[in-house]
């Protein structure tokens, strides 16, 4: 386990931490663990209240729990690694997708979100 981490107000983020797209979104390189995204790369959201909000996991087992209990076929996980590879990533959709959703556990259970804009601005502090 990666012992980087990010505290958000109480909300502690430990890396990596593992997001959900599609295969043709990543770029793998040849030593088989770099990563990077294509030009337009699919990622997974939910929406909460009528608001979108990005997925987020902390631990590889609930993302892929998460594909499975959904039926997410065409979806993979794929780990972050630290809190430069999670800004890049919220950035690619911080427009579109207002909040940041973590440990998703399904239908009508409680987890926490928090907006992207302001968590993407607190972690450039730890940059």
């Amino acid at each position: 386990m990666n012992d980087l981490e990010f505290n958000h107000d109480g909300f502690l983020v430990t890396f990596p931490v593992w997001i959900l797209t599609t295969p043709d979104s990543l770029i793998v390189e040849e030593d088989g663990r770099t990563c990077h995204f294509s030009e337009n790369p699919v990622f997974f959201s939910i929406t909460l209240d009528g608001v979108r909000c990005m997925l987020v996991f902390t631990d590889e087992d609930l993302a892929q729990r998460h594909i499975e209990e959904n039926k997410l076929v065409s979806c993979v996980p794929c780990a972050l690694r630290d809190n430069i590879q999670l800004m890049g990533f919220l950035r690619l959709a911080e427009d579109k997708v207002p909040l940041v959703a973590f440990d998703v556990p399904g239908p009508k259970k409680q987890f926490r979100h928090l907006n992207t804009k302001d968590f993407i601005k607190q972690m450039e502090g730890y940059s």
